[in-house]
């Protein structure tokens, strides 16, 4: 289970407007989606944040569609919409079942704390 949050969203609605928020929410919504393997499920938590789970992926194969996400949302050109805001995402990840936790809730407070402590790391570049 994967809990992502946009970096710096509250700049694109108060710099931007609302509806300029909402069509990035939309395009992120796209770009996740493409990202995907089948099987795999999306959906917009609330915000800004999406909630992901990749069903029986190991943890390297949810780092590896971390850096896909990552680089896909960070590729997209965001110049014509949203100008002089860059958009980026962050993702923290927990395990449900084996080696994991046996609650979802549980999951995803495991793994929204990994987002919030990853937005306060420095990413290597």
């Amino acid at each position: 289970l994967g809990v992502c949050d946009l970096d710096g969203f509250k700049k694109v609605n108060t710099v931007h407007g609302h509806l300029s928020g909402d069509i990035v929410l939309q395009r992120v919504a796209g770009v996740l989606n493409r990202v995907m393997r089948r099987g795999d499920f999306v959906a917009r938590y609330g915000g800004d944040e999406f909630v992901v789970l990749l069903p029986s992926t190991s943890r390297a194969e949810a780092h590896e569609i971390e850096r896909r996400i990552v680089s896909a949302v960070s590729g997209e050109d965001w110049s014509a919409l949203v100008p002089g805001t860059p958009i980026s995402i962050t993702i923290g990840w927990a395990v449900i079942g084996e080696g994991g936790s046996t609650r979802v809730a549980e999951a995803f407070e495991t793994a929204d704390m990994a987002m919030l402590n990853a937005k306060t790391t420095p990413r290597a570049s």
